[in-house]
C-alpha cells in the first residue's frame, strides 16, 4: 500500500521536520534569554528566527539541515553551561549533540569552536586552571569524535553526498580534499562572497540587526 501511495510517509516526514523547526525556535528563545538574562532578548531572537527565510525554507523540506540545526541548538545551550558553571554534564552534552549534528551534516562540527572557546574564556573566578579542567576538555573531544565517527563508519558515503569514485568512499573524500587545497585565495574569497551575498539578499533584516547588535 505504501508503494502505491506513499503520502503518509511524506506527510509524516515533513511534519517531523516542521516540529524540529518549532523546537529550534524555542531553543533559540532559551539561549537568548540565558545569555542576556532577558526575557525580551529571548523573544526577539525567537521572532527573528521565526521570520528567517532560510529557517522557514528548511522547515518545509525533508532534508538533513533541520536535524543538524536542532542538534546544534541543543549543543549551544550546553556550551553556555560550560561557560557559566563548567559542569561535567555540559561538556558531555556539548560533545554528544555536536557529534549528533555531524551525523546529519558535517557543517555541524563548527559548533565545537565555540565549545572550546567557552572552556578557555570562562570567568577567572571559576578557576581556569583547577584540577580536572583538561580532563573535561578531553572528554568533550572524545564524546564528539565517538558520536560523529559512529555515523561516518556506519555510512561513509554521507560525506561524499552519495558519490563514489573508484576506490570507494575514502578515495572520493581524498579527491574532494585535494580539490579544496588546490583552490586559490581568490577562489576562496569568491566562495565566501557568494554565500555572503545570499545571506544579505534573503536575510537582509537579520543581517542588519546582527551588525547593529
Amino acid at each position: 500500500a505504501l508503494v502505491l501511495d506513499p503520502t503518509i510517509i511524506f506527510v509524516t516526514a515533513r511534519s517531523v521536520i516542521a516540529l524540529m523547526g518549532v523546537a529550534t525556535t524555542y531553543l533559540t528563545y532559551r539561549l537568548g534569554r540565558q545569555i542576556f538574562s532577558s526575557e525580551r532578548a529571548g523573544l526577539l531572537a525567537a521572532i527573528f528566527l521565526s521570520f528567517s527565510f532560510y529557517h522557514l525554507q528548511l522547515s518545509h523540506v525533508t532534508r538533513h539541515w533541520m536535524p543538524a540545526a536542532l542538534a546544534m541548538s541543543v549543543a549551544w545551550l550546553a556550551i553556555f553551561e560550560i561557560y557559566r558553571n563548567a559542569s561535567l554534564r555540559a561538556y558531555l552534552l556539548s560533545g554528544f549533540f555536536a557529534g549528533l549534528g555531524v551525523g546529519a551534516n558535517t557543517a555541524a562540527a563548527s559548533v565545537m569552536i565555540p565549545a572550546i572557546a567557552a572552556h578557555f574564556m570562562r570567568p577567572s573566578e571559576q578557576g581556569l586552571r583547577r584540577q580536572g579542567d583538561s580532563r573535561r576538555l578531553a572528554l568533550l573531544g572524545i564524546v564528539f569524535l565517538v558520536v560523529s565517527l559512529s555515523f561516518i563508519v556506519l555510512y561513509p558515503y554521507g560525506l561524499t553526498q552519495g558519490e563514489a569514485a573508484e576506490g570507494g568512499a575514502t578515495a572520493t573524500l581524498m579527491a574532494k580534499f585535494n580539490n579544496l587545497t588546490q583552490k586559490s585565495l581568490v577562489e576562496w574569497f569568491g566562495f565566501l562572497w557568494y554565500y555572503g551575498r545570499l545571506l544579505l539578499t534573503y536575510e537582509t533584516i537579520l543581517f542588519i540587526a546582527a551588525i547593529a547588535g
